[in-house]
């Protein structure tokens, strides 16, 4: 299969109950529906590929730290595993795209690139990228369009874990760098209504490494297609005009893979796009107005919306 054969992009709509809330909503990975075969994948692959991959050097040559600072308490074990495992799932889940030489190279069809490394899962060389990349989990997270994260918790330590490293390249208004190395409750105490989930943190954390796969879904609204909303940045896609309307709805698909004797997980986040004046009916617009009512001021602020609601429902309402 060639580039120009990568499939259709999978569809979700992860709000069709019309009501928005914060919860874990951690489901089996492969429950979701209407994709094949695909949903049962950690990665997905389709036709915006290059895009995200643009995406992505982009995002390295600009500045690595900003995107995939120096991982914190990740032991060599936990690194391999990890390793192994994204290596084991391309070549496994899209042959057409990957190929697994000799156990010590993978030949990546998409990006023409040629990653070699050795039997503890570290990296020896690969196609020169701007700038070089640092380790193994940069060269992989690199031809993907997932962003990745590895989750670490010590038996003996804190039961919230920590985020031990982090590949994030399409962040949405938040920033790897400031969430590093910091246990579940930190990284998450920005987001409006965690409070409920925050005493859940060390059973949660408890799934994420020792049960799943799971997958689940997030969801916002934005005013363009970009990738990159990194805080930092000066475009943050949340200006909505009533003179040129435009709204995209942003869905996250998230997975996450145990590694229980390595205390560690693989979290995985995907982003998609839907033009909501075109690529969503009539019903699915209503369920969007129902889920922007349910929204607390709180939330609304959070999502950037609590200057706009209105000119926004009132747009959604005269679509037909």
């Amino acid at each position: 299969m060639t580039r120009a054969s990568l499939p259709v992009a999978c569809r979700y709509f992860p709000l069709a109950h019309g009501k928005y809330e914060v919860a874990a909503g951690l489901r089996a990975l492969g429950s979701e529906s209407g994709n094949g075969a695909t949903d049962a994948k950690v990665f997905q692959f389709d036709a915006e590929y290059p895009r995200y991959r643009e995406g992505k050097l982009a995002a390295r040559a600009e500045w690595l730290e900003k995107y995939h600072p120096q991982s914190v308490g990740l032991d060599d074990a936990s690194s391999a595993e990890i390793n192994r495992f994204i290596i084991e799932s391309l070549a496994r889940d899209w042959p057409e795209y990957f190929q697994l030489v000799e156990g010590r190279a993978l030949e990546c069809a998409l990006s023409s690139e040629r990653i070699v490394f050795d039997e503890g899962y570290r990296l020896i060389s690969a196609t020169q990228a701007t700038p070089p990349y640092r380790d193994l989990f940069d060269a992989l997270a690199s031809q993907l369009q997932e962003d990745l994260a590895i989750w670490r918790r010590d038996p003996d330590g804190d039961p919230q874990g920590w985020l031990a490293a982090i590949h994030l390249c399409f962040p949405n208004h938040w920033a790897a760098e400031e969430k590093i190395g910091k246990p579940f409750n930190a990284v998450h105490q920005p987001v409006a209504g965690f409070g409920k989930l925050a005493k859940a943190a060390p059973s949660l954390v408890g799934m994420m490494v020792e049960k799943g796969p799971f997958v689940r879904f997030a969801w916002g609204i934005g005013t363009d297609r970009d990738l990159n909303h990194h805080p930092g940045n000066e475009f943050q896609g949340r200006a909505f005009s009533t003179t040129v309307p435009v709204l995209e709805l942003r869905i996250e698909r998230q997975t996450l893979t145990s590694f229980p004797e390595a205390g560690a997980s693989l979290f995985t986040i995907r982003t998609y796009f839907l033009d909501v004046a075109k690529e969503i009916s009539g019903e699915e617009r209503e369920a969007l107005v129902s889920a922007i009512d349910s929204m607390t001021a709180e939330s609304l602020a959070y999502k950037g919306l609590d200057g706009s609601k209105e000119a926004i429902k009132a747009w959604l309402g005269s679509l037909r």
